[in-house]
């Protein structure tokens, strides 16, 4: 499932993501962003994660090739997760998201509004 978080506004865009998520659900999710691209030019999202989130695969793919087109308008991303897979995820794919101009760093649950301070801020 996913839920748009209330702080979002303009180019900033967060949801929460619980569950396992199907191809129709991401899809939704993914024209949102789009949308909001269209709208700001670049975008940053955060993501909220609960400890059984996951992707199908026709869902992970297609997110996949949505972050590959749209490298250029993604300024950073916010990942809140309890998760330590999570985090040591999100601490290996950030040298990389870097490498494209796309500062990523993780936070824990209890620090969302650190999140959204961090992804705020330039």
């Amino acid at each position: 499932m996913i839920e748009e978080l209330p702080q979002s506004d303009g180019k900033y865009f967060g949801v929460k993501l619980s569950g396992q998520l199907q191809f129709d659900e991401e899809r939704k999710w993914l024209n949102e962003l789009d949308k909001r691209i269209n709208e700001h030019g670049n975008i940053r999202i955060l993501l909220q994660l609960d400890d059984g989130a996951g992707w199908g695969l026709k869902a992970g793919w297609e997110d996949i090739k949505w972050v590959f087109h749209h490298m250029k308008q993604i300024e950073k991303v916010a990942v809140i997760s309890d998760s330590k897979v999570w985090e040591w995820l999100i601490k290996v794919d950030a040298v990389f998201a870097k490498m494209v101009n796309i500062d990523e760093s993780h936070f824990y649950q209890n620090e969302q509004d650190k999140a959204w301070q961090w992804l705020k801020a330039d």
